[in-house]
């Protein structure tokens, strides 16, 4: 099998357009989850999910819409205040979208299905554009179960405390996870003793826990003004009117400056494209080593050549647990080149963790360009070479043609006549056509075809027909089947005899490979050759005239239902048409 190099060019071409956009094609775009499940859903009840779209070096747009059952019944929004829909979001690195499903009260019970998908447009554009090409269709698959009757069932897996010091809340936790079909709100009572004597008793229910979802509940009890020593906490947590979970727990109020207080950057990074005029995303994961919850807030520095640009704070303030790690997130617009220094630490309570700093260099939009217009010229300059290589090379093509056989046109195709190089070369120095390598034995000089030295490098080399020379005009044959300068220039140029097109359509100068049908034809125009015969002879491998012929009476033998007889009148026939 050959391979068509015709396509190599434009396979080098669209190599180097991805070599060259290699920014835009690095970013990583994705949906998760992708497949959302919910049944005992009930008639008239809204219901929460979420799914979390992520970007890359450069803001993705996102247009988000559903098909199907659930078409009608489905809003996006950005936050999980459910303040106003959206339809597309611009998402640079992750981006949490909650998803409200809305049953109606007049449908029937039954399964629902439909789709979620998440389209990523232009890549680097705003929101609310219009006209945008759409890249990438990531599908969520939805599948409800509605039913008609209310379930209000929750488990709760977990509940616990700690000690605190004077002044800091005492934070109760409770792990509800809600197994119902309706929106569950747990009734959380706590009674608070001190060696048997009451000293608080509350209730809460302000948390709202969605269906199949799991919440981390936690309640507050003030310690300001509260005496240090041993408290006992008993809790009840109540779903409806019924009672799912009973706990004591013994928690100790300690004087203020027990507990130390420390943390540390574990992960420093960036994500973005370093370049002037666009955002870097500046992340920072901080942990809470000490023994006490701790209030913190992340800080950035940036110095550009040794000199304060700006400084920056983190999108939230959060409380960070004991232990536990948060992912602060800044954002570093780059408004020119340079050496940029960004300091960055986490201030709590009144300390900070170590500085991390993170170091790059930024180019200027004209250094930027010079090496990908470098990387242009050089992708052009290579197809080019690549090309010419493939020009000169001597491969096999296929023509075709058009014949007419009566209201019908026959496509049909023919194999090129060029010869390699060296048997070109041969016959510019009048070597027989059956070409061996051989210097011609034939002492005499045969008349009128033998051209001057330079014309023959001429048409060794590929240069123009105009060559002049004399003509033959020897009636005798040439030894070494010897043929005139123009037809040997014919046949070097790849072209058959008669034909001065470099398209090579055939005219009628030039007999074109027949078809089958057309040689079965031709052979049972012989006297005594029936059809039947003519495709016995075909498949036999003597698909023309020339080769019935040329075949001896051996080789003819041994075609079955072939004699001598049949030969010896074919043979006279085939010498008679051949005499005309």
């Amino acid at each position: 099998m050959q391979m068509n190099y015709r396509f190599i060019p434009i396979i080098l071409i669209s190599m180097l357009l991805v070599s060259v956009q290699y920014v835009d094609t690095a970013s990583s775009v994705g949906v998760v989850p992708a497949k959302i499940d919910m049944s005992n859903l009930l008639k008239g009840s809204l219901y929460i999910r979420s799914i979390r779209l992520f970007g890359g070096e450069e803001p993705v747009l996102y247009n988000l819409n559903a098909t199907g059952d659930i078409e009608k019944w489905v809003n996006f929004y950005k936050d999980r205040n459910l303040t106003e829909p959206i339809h597309n979001i611009s998402v640079f690195g992750r981006q949490e979208i909650i998803i409200t499903f809305t049953i109606p009260e007049d449908i029937s019970n039954g399964d629902y299905s439909g789709k979620v998908y998440a389209e990523v447009s232009n890549v680097g554009e705003k929101e609310n554009l219009t006209g945008s090409v759409v890249l990438l269709v990531f599908p969520v698959q939805v599948s409800l179960s509605v039913v008609g009757v209310q379930i209000l069932t929750g488990n709760v897996t977990e509940i616990k405390t700690r000690d605190v010091e004077v002044g800091q809340p005492l934070s109760i936790k409770v792990n509800f996870l809600n197994t119902g079909n309706v929106i569950a709100t747990p009734i959380i009572k706590v009674n608070i003793t001190r060696e048997n004597w009451p000293i608080s008793d509350f209730t809460y229910l302000d948390t709202d826990v969605e269906v199949d979802s799991r919440d981390l509940i936690d309640v507050q009890w003030d310690t300001l003004n509260r005496e240090s020593g041993s408290y006992t906490a008993s809790i009840i947590v109540m779903l409806g009117e019924g009672v799912i979970a009973e706990k004591t727990l013994l928690f100790d109020i300690l004087p203020r400056g027990t507990f130390t207080r420390n943390g540390e950057i574990i992960n420093l990074s960036y994500i973005g494209e370093l370049s002037e005029g666009s955002t870097l995303l500046i992340q920072a994961l901080f942990k809470n080593t000490g023994q006490v919850e701790t209030n913190t807030k992340f800080i950035a520095e940036v110095y550009r050549n040794g000199i304060l640009d700006e400084i920056l704070e983190g999108v939230e303030n959060p409380v960070v647990d004991i232990q536990e790690t948060y992912l602060f997130s800044t954002y570093l617009k780059i408004k020119n080149s340079g050496k940029y220094d960004v300091r960055c630490y986490v201030a709590y309570e009144n300390n900070k963790t170590a500085v991390h700093t993170l170091s790059f260099n930024v180019k200027g939009l004209l250094e930027n360009a010079i090496p990908a217009g470098i990387a242009i010229v050089i992708g052009i300059i290579g197809i080019g070479i690549i090309y010419f290589l493939l020009k000169r090379r001597d491969i096999e093509t296929k023509k075709e043609y058009i014949s007419d056989e009566g209201d019908s046109k026959v496509r049909k195709r023919q194999k090129s006549l060029r010869l390699p190089w060296n048997k070109r070369i041969l016959i510019a120095q009048h070597r027989p056509v059956g070409i061996t390598g051989k210097k011609n034995k034939s002492k005499k000089k045969p008349k009128g075809l033998r051209l001057p030295w330079n014309k023959r490098i001429l048409i060794a080399q590929h240069r123009p027909v105009g060559i002049t020379g004399k003509k033959n005009k020897s009636k005798k044959k040439p030894k070494g089947l010897r043929l005139p300068w123009n037809k040997r220039v014919r046949i070097m140029w790849g072209r058959p005899e008669g034909v001065t097109s470099s398209k090579m359509f055939v005219d009628s100068k030039y007999e074109p490979i027949t078809t089958k049908e057309e040689t079965i034809r031709e052979l049972s125009s012989l006297n005594g050759v029936s059809r039947a015969k003519a495709e016995l002879l075909y498949n036999s491998g003597f698909n023309s005239l020339e080769k019935l012929g040329s075949a001896s009476v051996d080789d003819l033998l041994k075609i079955k239902g072939v004699n001598e007889r049949f030969i010896e009148d074919i043979k006279d026939q085939l010498k008679s048409k051949m005499d005309k």
